[in-house]
């Protein structure tokens, strides 16, 4: 993982990039964590995650990003 930051009036959406090879890609996982609540991993871990394409559509621009159903660290 390359970054990962906590998003939302609460802080309980996950904000990453994660790279796979080559190929970095932004990725959402909605409900990650409890407001207040950490993550169990930190960015140079290496995760096993769930996940699904998306077309992300924010703010007038559209651009691909993984929603992310699952992450645990390896």
């Amino acid at each position: 993982m390359e970054a990962l930051r906590p998003v939302g009036a609460e802080g309980s959406h996950l904000m990453m990039e994660l790279s796979m090879g080559a190929v970095t890609s932004k990725a959402i996982w909605f409900r990650a964590l409890t407001p207040g609540e950490l993550p169990s991993f930190s960015v140079g871990d290496t995760l096993h995650c769930a996940y699904k394409l998306n077309r992300n559509r924010w703010r007038g621009r559209e651009s691909l990003q993984l929603m992310v159903h699952h992450a645990s660290p390896v």
